[in-house]
């Protein structure tokens, strides 16, 4: 599973717009087939498509610039200074995928920086808040749930979770 962690605890990170405007920015279609080449499906909620109480009707965010630009202009917290986008060191994906987002980030406006990081040292920043997003895997089986959705996900009814992803 392909992730980008966003830390919405820290500005401008903390105005749902620009998390919004960075939804947007991505090229989820470009990046599955040029460079996954079409070996994945798409789940366009945070959890697996095949796991209990994902909603079949969520269509996800597609990748819109025009969009991301609106986003940015309705966002009450400007991006004022370049936003820096970790991968983890030694994996191609993370790194493309990293490009893939600074590459629509520029594109909406936004400077990007890219660097590259052990998982250590960009857990640690990210617990510190001092990075505003990573992309990042994880191997754990859909059938482990219980080791990577967070728990108050997990206490969630399957209609609970279907309307905070719809406001999401």
């Amino acid at each position: 599973i392909m992730i980008f962690q966003i830390n919405n605890q820290r500005a401008p990170m903390s105005d749902v717009n620009v998390r919004r405007a960075i939804s947007y920015a991505f090229d989820y279609d470009g990046f599955n087939k040029e460079i996954l080449s079409n070996s994945v499906e798409r789940n366009p909620a945070p959890i697996p498509n095949n796991l209990w109480g994902v909603p079949r009707d969520v269509k996800g965010y597609s990748y819109d610039i025009d969009r991301a630009k609106a986003e940015l202009a309705k966002a009450k917290l400007k991006v004022d200074r370049p936003l820096t986008v970790g991968y983890l060191t030694g994996f191609s994906q993370t790194e493309q995928a990293a490009t893939v987002m600074a590459n629509g980030l520029r594109k909406a406006g936004v400077e990007t920086k890219i660097v590259n990081e052990l998982w250590p040292a960009m857990v640690e920043r990210m617990r510190c808040s001092q990075r505003p997003a990573s992309a990042g895997w994880t191997t754990r089986s859909a059938w482990a749930a219980h080791a990577w959705v967070p728990s108050a996900v997990r206490k969630s009814s399957p209609t609970r979770m279907t309307k905070t992803l719809r406001r999401a």
